[in-house]
């Protein structure tokens, strides 16, 4: 029962995109932990509703709307202040070339 997972696996992340794939949402950032996965998507207004509903009848749900991700190649430490500034800041992934962030 994919509703009493303790862990995120291959087979849940695996028919997460997949029902993505059906919905033509597209994603732009993931972050996958033990318990949890975040996923920045754009998709059509449309398709929204039944993408969300077909999640949510499969896994606890949450979600956000009308979000901003900020994506900088060669960036200095400075840049996520400059950029970003007092606005909140809802997943943050960097590694020695990229920064990016998801704000509103």
């Amino acid at each position: 029962n994919l509703h009493d997972l303790s862990y995120v696996d291959e087979r849940h992340t695996d028919l997460i995109f997949s029902i993505f794939r059906r919905y033509q949402a597209k994603t732009y950032l993931t972050e996958i932990g033990l318990m949890s996965l975040s996923v920045a998507i754009s998709v059509e207004p449309e398709r929204q509703t039944g993408l969300l509903q077909q999640l949510g009848e499969l896994f606890r749900l949450k979600y956000n709307e009308e979000l901003y991700l900020l994506t900088v190649r060669h960036y200095r430490e400075d840049t996520l202040s400059q950029l970003v500034g007092n606005r909140t800041v809802y997943l943050e992934q960097r590694n020695r070339q990229t920064l990016q962030v998801l704000y509103k």
